[in-house]
């Protein structure tokens, strides 16, 4: 008889487990590519993509700020020695 309650507390944990998965938003992706010339004076295709906006290997610290550097052994690393 325990294995029924057991059961049921297994599903209502992999249901709550599924619903915490579908809260998150899926970000928007959006790909293209441009015809540009390279410093040679050939036509190249180049891609170009954002998420959410922000291009991939965004330059802008305006648009996309820098993560913070860290150096290993200080008082910036979560971890102490």
């Amino acid at each position: 008889m325990k294995r029924k309650p057991l059961f049921i507390l297994v599903l209502v944990a992999f249901s709550l487990s599924l619903n915490a998965v579908a809260d998150f938003d899926t970000p928007v992706v959006k790909k293209w590519t441009v015809i540009e010339k390279d410093d040679k004076g050939k036509d190249v295709e180049v891609e170009y993509m954002t998420l959410d906006g922000i291009e991939v290997h965004e330059g802008d610290p305006a648009k996309q700020p820098q993560p913070p550097v860290v150096t290993p052994g200080t008082e910036s690393t979560q971890e102490q020695p």
